[in-house]
């Protein structure tokens, strides 16, 4: 075999890896169409992260009775989820937000996603802004294309505060 048919030979081999290993999260939906880009999160979901339920892949945590509860918190580059003793909180860092308009199914909406690193482990943050009865939008924090954690989030200004309690 010559060098010519080696070569050619290996770079289809490589571009047929890369491009099955680049697969996209977006593939979860059946359309997306790019709204913006922006180093930053909109300034509206900057704060504290309340949530009305959830699911983890590595349950460590609980809302029994969907009331709304202090999970963490976003800073315009960051998503940080409270744990407690011994683990330490998680913190996703992420450079930019881009947002699309989505469809699934037979419903269109728009969503957010970041693609984020948390000890030095790649992830990708999809918000979902699509509400349901208990929740305005639901974070999903995949890992390897593969669903780790759920959040049912609710807005900040639907929370209405508690007596006697200072950390809302």
């Amino acid at each position: 075999m010559s060098n010519k048919n080696l070569m050619t030979i290996l770079i289809v081999a490589v571009l047929s890896i890369v491009n099955v290993s680049a697969k996209s999260i977006l593939g979860l939906y059946d359309s997306h169409k790019k709204i913006y880009t922006s180093k930053t999160l909109n300034p509206h979901y900057v704060g504290p992260l309340f949530a009305t339920g959830g699911a983890m892949t590595d349950i460590n945590r609980m809302i029994s009775d969907m009331a709304p509860e202090k999970i963490g918190s976003f800073t315009s580059n960051s998503l940080t989820l409270i744990e407690s003793a011994p683990r330490e909180n998680q913190v996703y860092t992420f450079k930019n937000v881009k947002a699309y308009k989505v469809s699934k199914d037979t419903s269109s909406f728009t969503i957010m996603h970041m693609k984020s690193k948390m000890n030095g482990e790649k992830y990708d943050i999809l918000v979902e802004i699509n509400e349901g009865s208990n929740y305005d939008r639901t974070i999903t924090i995949y890992k390897d294309g593969k669903p780790l954690t759920l959040i049912l989030w609710l807005d900040n200004s639907k929370i209405t505060q508690k007596k006697n309690n200072s950390e809302i």
